[in-house]
C-alpha cells in the first residue's frame, strides 16, 4: 500500500468503519432473516452497545482497590492534584475500544484527559498502567500488543502531558 492510500484510510477511518458496520449488520440480518430469527430493531440494539456509560462505578472501584479514602487525587499523567470529582479517563482510547475495562481506567486532571482526547501516551505510561494494575491485581490484557493494534488502525500515539508536576 502506497503512503496516499494509507493517509486515505487513516484519514478517513471513521467513515470506513460506520460502512464496514453497517454491512456487516445488513449481513447479520439478512442470515437471521433466512434462519427465521430475525431481531426486531436490531440496528438500534447495536448502537445501543457504543453508547457511553455512567462511569461512576469503575470510579469507586477504583477508590476501594487503591484504599484511598482521601477527597484528593493525582493524576496519573501529570502528577497535578485534585478533588475526587475530576476525570477516569480511558488509557487506551474509548473510540478504539468501544468498552468500559476497569484495567483501562486512570485519574485524570481534567486537562491532561482533556487534551490525551483520542490518543495514546506514550510507552512510560502504558508500562506504569501495566505496574499499577498488577500492583492492585487488575487482569488486563498485552497492552503491548494491544497498542500495536491501536496504532496500526490509525490511532494517535506518543501523546504526553505539557506539564509534569
Amino acid at each position: 500500500m502506497n503512503e496516499k492510500s494509507y493517509r486515505f484510510l487513516v484519514e478517513n477511518k471513521q467513515i470506513l468503519d460506520q460502512l464496514n458496520y453497517y454491512e456487516w449488520l445488513k449481513m447479520c440480518q439478512e442470515i437471521l432473516r433466512k434462519e427465521n430469527r430475525e431481531i426486531p430493531a436490531l440496528s438500534t440494539r447495536m448502537e445501543n452497545i457504543t453508547k457511553r456509560n455512567d462511569l461512576t462505578f469503575y470510579k469507586n472501584e477504583l477508590i476501594q482497590l487503591s484504599n484511598d479514602d482521601s477527597t484528593c487525587f493525582h493524576c496519573f499523567y501529570c502528577g497535578a492534584a485534585f478533588k475526587r470529582t475530576s476525570h477516569l479517563d480511558h488509557v487506551i482510547p474509548w473510540s478504539f475500544l468501544k468498552e468500559d475495562n476497569l484495567w483501562d481506567f486512570v485519574f485524570a486532571c481534567p486537562r491532561c484527559n482533556e487534551s490525551k482526547s483520542d490518543r495514546l501516551p506514550t510507552m512510560r505510561f502504558i508500562n506504569k498502567l501495566d505496574e499499577r494494575n498488577k500492583k492492585l491485581r487488575i487482569a488486563s490484557p498485552d497492552l503491548r500488543w494491544l497498542i500495536r493494534v491501536a496504532m496500526e488502525n490509525g490511532v494517535e500515539y506518543d501523546w504526553q502531558p505539557k506539564i509534569i508536576c
